[in-house]
């Protein structure tokens, strides 16, 4: 068996003394792993860093064996983990923290890839914050819990919302959101909608903490319950953010 695809390098590991076992995020197969031998050859993965945009083969004899994987690093990159500032690089490695953490060995997931390509080409702009919190909706869809901010939780026709529904992840106006208010989410200002005019792509760092925020409340609940804890680089990310607003 045979997989040829792009993909994004997520993490390596040692495997013995003379092996690294690799994971990808593919285009074609979504996430795979396989080992690579170290050698002094870099097609064989050990300069690889997390975000690296590569070319990987990956062969094995049977389907559920884990695979030899070929690496070769794609002209067009769209990131440089050591050039970014640290809390860029925090975001980055949430992102492949929760890829790794959620997704199934070998299943294709086309519209998530998509947007992780579009999140690594954000990292060198300064709206590298919202485009990661835009990810983390994205991810949730992909997981099968997308929230839904296009109408009221209460069924009003308001285009105004201010809350987010921790249970069903529907907007809430504020008349509707009153009796309620101590136990809703706070929605960000850049989910907001007012006259069918979205708000400006720039927002601070307070307004990220708080998407964050809905998108984690929904991250702990639907894909990583009691007993199965979210990832250390996604808490770190919103510890970091609350601490340079």
């Amino acid at each position: 068996m045979e997989i040829y695809s792009d993909g994004i390098f997520l993490t390596r590991r040692l495997f013995g003394e003379s092996q690294q076992i690799v994971r990808i995020f593919s285009q074609n197969s979504g996430l795979v792993s396989g080992v690579v031998r170290l050698t002094s050859n870099p097609k064989r993965g050990a300069l690889y860093q997390l975000g690296d945009h590569v070319r990987m083969q990956w062969r094995a004899r049977l389907e559920d064996h884990l695979g030899q994987v070929t690496l070769e690093r794609q002209a067009n990159q769209y990131i440089s983990a050591l050039e970014l500032p640290a809390l860029a690089l925090q975001a980055l490695m949430s992102m492949g923290a929760l890829l790794q953490a959620a997704l199934s060995e070998r299943v294709r997931e086309p519209v998530l890839y998509q947007a992780s390509i579009l999140l690594l080409e954000q990292f060198a702009t300064k709206n590298w914050a919202r485009a990661y919190l835009e990810w983390e909706r994205k991810f949730l869809e992909a997981m099968g819990f997308g929230l839904d901010l296009a109408q009221c939780a209460a069924g009003c026709d308001r285009r105004r919302f201010d809350y987010v529904s921790p249970k069903s992840g529907k907007a809430v106006c504020a008349r509707h959101a009153e009796p309620y208010r101590e136990r809703l989410l706070s929605m960000p200002l850049c989910w907001r909608e007012v006259d069918d005019v979205p708000h400006s792509n720039t927002v601070d760092m307070a307004d990220i903490v708080a998407g964050l925020q809905v998108t984690g409340h929904f991250l702990a609940r639907e894909i990583f319950p009691e007993g199965n804890s979210m990832p250390e680089f996604r808490q770190n990310l919103l510890e970091k953010l609350h601490r340079n607003p």
